[in-house]
């Protein structure tokens, strides 16, 4: 699943320009959530529409808030 804090539009057109946009088989959004990163929101709604429980993902993160809301999601968390 992708989680980003990009709004979908954009996320989805750079997805899109990449070539990439048909790889995940789940996405989370930031406007989709109330709060981002590090709040654990964006990737518990990945891990939802993934059908995945949430300790059973992996967050690949480049972030400090994405590696913290990735253990807050109490997701294994790389950076």
């Amino acid at each position: 699943a992708l989680a980003t804090s990009s709004i979908r539009a954009e996320a989805e057109r750079r997805l899109l320009h990449a070539g990439v946009d048909h790889v995940f088989d789940a996405a989370a959004y930031g406007d989709e959530v109330a709060e981002s990163k590090p709040s654990p929101a964006l990737f518990l709604l990945a891990a939802e529409r993934l059908g995945v429980a949430p300790e059973r993902c992996i967050v690949l993160e480049d972030s400090h808030a994405g590696v913290r809301a990735g253990l807050a999601a109490k997701m294994q968390v790389v950076m």
